[in-house]
């Protein structure tokens, strides 16, 4: 399966709860979650947070049209809060870190969000634990990522320097053309999600696993 990044956006009113707590975290990416089929999602996680005693602290989970593939979320009729966002990078959040910061390891903010910075909260999931980043990190992240314009983009995703900096999944030897529409689809994914994130005025959990 591999290292995949996934995000969740939580409101304020939930960030004390999980600092107290914060073993809580990591409930809201557990592989029956992050594998489950999306028919039902909305109701497992309602149930496991209400077995917690959370309640409705935490947004309810819904789809969008991009979510079989790219695991993206915006609100459906079920949904309690429409601008909640979950979702995930997949493989794709290491090259999309590269580009970012044209570092293989962590950066410095808001760069390098994805791999550092913000609030580490609940226990090592496999690759450290989850991080919350306010709404104002959110915002700073969204608008350097805004000055990153197509042709930019291009220009950094260096298929050799992203080989020689060892950067997964190490794909690097396939087609550049192919490789480049996925990953400017993850990067436009992440910039819009972070923009909804914004919208519902709440800030993110992030997780490596």
């Amino acid at each position: 399966m591999g290292m995949r990044l996934q995000y969740v956006s939580i409101p304020d009113s939930s960030v004390e709860r999980l600092r107290r707590e914060p073993d809580l975290a990591s409930s809201l990416f557990t592989e029956e979650l992050l594998s489950a089929a999306p028919t039902g999602l909305l109701e497992r996680m309602q149930q496991q947070l209400s077995a917690m005693g959370l309640g409705n602290a935490f947004p309810r989970i819904a789809r969008n049209d991009d979510d079989d593939q790219r695991g993206s979320s915006n609100a459906g009729p079920a949904a309690t809060r429409p601008d909640a966002v979950r979702g995930g990078l997949e493989k794709a959040w290491h090259g999309l870190h590269f580009v970012f910061t044209g570092r293989n390891d962590e950066a410095p903010a808001p760069f390098g969000y994805l791999l550092s910075g913000g609030e580490e909260m609940g226990e090592d999931l496999g690759y450290g634990p989850a991080r919350y980043l306010t709404l104002a990190e959110v915002g700073r992240f969204r608008d350097v990522l805004l000055a990153i314009n197509e042709q930019e983009f291009d220009r950094r995703f260096d298929l050799a320097a992203l080989e020689q900096n060892e950067i997964y999944p190490g794909c690097w030897d396939e087609d550049r053309d192919q490789l480049l529409e996925e990953y400017t689809e993850y990067f436009d994914l992440l910039k819009a999600d972070l923009g909804r994130t914004i919208d519902a005025g709440e800030g993110l959990l992030i997780v490596l696993e």
